[in-house]
């Protein structure tokens, strides 16, 4: 099975996406056509993204909770080890990077441009979404 570390802010986009790449992404996670590799940093992140006045108004209480408890039964959650690297400014950034690392996650599924421009990093293949769904053929 396919193993990808995914972004809080695909993730949240997918919490409430009904159709285009995001949710396509989604789909293939609940079809079982890839792990989902998260750690509690992207979680807790993910939690207070969905609690923000865009998402909240599109995602009521009841499914927001139902979404963070399917990523935590179905999704491989990793402990964050050290050192993080540092390799962005942004620290957010280089424990989203960490994840993937700690979860042995060959792809990084996020739609920041500073991950993006990294390309790869220890083997890990940092994507866009669309970019990941071509390269899979979904």
């Amino acid at each position: 099975m396919i193993r990808a570390t995914i972004d809080t802010n695909t993730l949240a986009s997918g919490a409430i996406a009904q159709k285009g790449v995001i949710a396509t992404l989604i789909d293939a996670w609940r079809q079982g056509n890839i792990e989902f590799v998260l750690s509690e940093h992207i979680l807790i992140e993910l939690e207070r993204t969905l609690r923000k006045p865009y998402f909240a108004a599109r995602l009521d209480e009841r499914d927001r909770r139902a979404f963070l408890a399917l990523l935590l039964e179905y999704c491989a959650i990793v402990e964050l080890r050290d050192p993080i690297p540092v390799v962005l400014v942004d620290e957010a950034d280089n424990l989203v990077l960490a994840t993937a690392l700690a979860g042995k996650a060959p792809y990084l599924v996020s739609g920041d441009r500073e991950l993006q421009r990294l390309g790869t990093f220890q083997q890990v293949n940092i994507l866009s979404a669309r970019e990941f769904v071509d390269l899979m053929g979904w």
